[in-house]
Formats: C-alpha cells, structure tokens, sequence
C-alpha cells in the first residue's frame, strides 16, 4: 500500500496529495510564503545574498571586527572568524525590512538602495566577533555574548 492509495486531495487545488500531507506542494508553498509561494521565496534569498554581497556590509563586518580585535569574543581565536547578530538576528531584521517593501521585492536595484538606508542592517552594536565554532554555540544557546558597550 502507497502513501498515495488513499483517496486524499489538496483543499485549495482538487490535486491528489499523500495521505499525510493537508496540502499539494504548490499550495504548501503558496500559503507558506505568500501568494507568490516559490517565487517570492527566491526572491528572498537573492536578495539577502545581494545585501550581503554589498560592499557597505563588508565594510560593516570590517568595522565590527575590528572594534573587536579581530578576535573571537567567545574564545580569543584569531582563525575563521564571522559575525553574531547579538540582539535581532539577521532573518528577523531582514524579514522586517522584506515586510515593508514587499511590494519592491522584485525591483533588484531599488531595493538594494532601500537597504542601505536600512539602519539595523548597518548597527555596529548588533554584531560581534566569534570564531565558526562559537558561533554555532551561540546559535544553540550553549554561548551567551553581551554587547561591548555594557562591559
């Protein structure tokens, strides 16, 4: 017996389905990540890689850096280091600033100029120096960094 043996069929489409899904793919995706579904899920990722490939956000994380002694803050490492967003993590600002300009998602040039005036992407205080590993332990909760300005 198959996953698609039983009579099931996605509510929005009439499309067959698998007895555990509630939806089709399509659909899924479509109530999932807006009315544009895969679209504007593609969207979003060009976009947070063209926001990350301009020169004002390595220019940030230079900055950011080297306030920090371009060392670790978790570990004191020099090796492989990158940047931990301490108060909003990037996906939340990036998704506030998605909300706001929704309707200029696709306009590539337009909305790489709207996110230099974007103030939190470019907060120096939000960010702060860890090797790959700390990192990591930040993300899972293991490693808690506070802000320089409280030290």
């Amino acid at each position: 017996m198959s996953k698609l043996d039983t009579e099931k069929y996605c509510p929005d489409c009439g499309a067959r389905i698998y007895k555990s899904a509630t939806r089709c793919r399509s659909c899924h995706n479509r109530t999932r990540h807006g009315k544009d579904g895969a679209d504007l899920l593609t969207t979003r990722r060009s976009l947070k890689i063209g926001i990350r490939g301009l020169p004002e956000y390595r220019q940030w994380k230079e900055i950011v850096m080297g306030r920090d002694g371009y060392k670790c803050r978790g570990c004191g490492t020099t090796e492989k280091l990158d940047i931990h967003h301490l108060y909003k993590e990037y996906d939340i600002i990036f998704n506030e600033f998605c909300e706001k300009y929704k309707a200029l998602l696709n306009d590539k040039r337009t909305i790489l100029q709207l996110a230099l005036g974007w103030k939190e992407f470019w907060n120096v205080w939000n960010g702060c120096t860890v090797c790959r590993e700390c990192h990591k332990r930040c993300h899972s909760g293991e490693l808690k960094l506070e802000n320089v300005r409280e030290k």
